[in-house]
Order: structure tokens, then C-alpha cells, then sequence
């Protein structure tokens, strides 16, 4: 976050451009004249909507969970697989997610979500099984190879924090998840 602050301010330094513009400039390559007819285009909307489809690309894959499921009586550890892919919803980019963790096999739906100030996005995967609703809100975060890397709360039906879990991209996961 830091680092895209500083890119937006040095583009305004040496370009000349006002916020908006500059941010424009480094998201989609657009200059500050293709605004000044149609204010709307500056919209954080349309801003958002690059970012998802960036965001949901970036989050493909294939990856190894390890979690804790704290509501247990020994906060029991557990590991597992998960494997993401995006599409296109009538409602807009989203993530088609199948998620094995030992017997459960689990197909469920995400979608990014932006939170804080700063408009950071999450993934957010909601699953529904036997044992109740399942919700996980990813933090995304990248390694040094750029493979990303996920972690966040487990709350199994609404509201009550199960755990946490941690998905890091491997190749591919077992056959038997499929």
C-alpha cells in the first residue's frame, strides 16, 4: 500500500497530474485529458472493477490449508486442500472454490470484497454443507515468487469464529480432492 502511495505521488511530482488522474494513469495506462469531458469515468467503480478481475486472477489456483479450529476441546490442527477458479456471474467476476479438508468435500462461491479505508481486498468464500454454512475472509498477500498467499478467519453459520486457516499455492492438488 505504501509503495502504490509513493508511485502515485511521484507520477503527480513529475507529471503534474491531480489524484485522481494519477491513479488513473498507473491502473489503466489513461491520461488526465480523458476525464476532463466525462467526470464520471473517474469513478471509483470502474477503478474497483479492474482491481477485481486483477485480484481474482492473481488468487487462481491450487493450494495446501492448514488450519485451527479453536471452538474444538484441544484446538485441534487440520490440513487440507483448496483450489480456486474465476468466473463470470450474472452478478459479476467471481470465484468458483472446492475445498477438501479430510472426508468433507465442499464446492462454494466467492467473491472480493474491498474493506477498510484503504480499500483493501479480500476473498471471501462461502460454502454450504451438511455441517452448516462455512464463511473464510482471505487476506491476500504475495510471496517473494508472486504466488499468493491466503489467511484469515473460519466461521462456521453465521457469526461464531471457528478458527483460522492459512492456504499457500502449490502445483496441484491430489486427484483425490477432485
Amino acid at each position: 500500500m505504501i509503495a502504490r502511495k509513493l508511485l502515485i505521488a511521484l507520477t503527480i511530482g513529475v507529471l503534474g497530474l491531480t489524484v485522481p488522474a494519477a491513479r488513473a494513469q498507473l491502473l489503466r495506462g489513461t491520461s488526465e485529458s480523458e476525464f476532463e469531458d466525462d467526470p464520471s469515468q473517474e469513478s471509483d467503480h470502474l477503478v474497483e472493477q479492474w482491481r477485481i478481475e486483477d485480484v481474482i486472477s492473481f488468487v487462481e489456483g491450487d493450494y495446501a490449508v492448514i488450519g485451527l479450529n479453536e471452538l474444538a476441546d484441544d484446538a485441534a490442527s487440520y490440513g487440507g486442500w483448496l483450489r480456486l477458479a474465476g468466473t463470470v456471474t450474472e452478478t459479476g467476476p467471481a470465484v468458483i472454490a472446492l475445498r477438501c479438508i479430510g472426508e468433507d468435500h465442499l464446492t462454494g462461491i466467492g467473491r472480493i470484497e474491498s474493506v477498510t479505508a484503504d480499500r483493501v481486498p479480500i476473498l471471501v468464500l462461502n460454502f454450504s454443507g451438511a455441517g452448516g454454512n462455512t464463511e473464510i475472509r482471505f487476506q491476500i498477500h504475495g510471496d517473494l515468487d508472486n504466488f499468493a498467499l491466503l489467511s484469515g478467519p473460519v466461521r462456521k453459520n453465521p457469526g461464531a469464529t471457528r478458527g483460522w486457516e492459512h492456504a499457500v499455492n502449490v502445483k496441484s492438488i491430489p486427484e483425490s480432492c477432485h
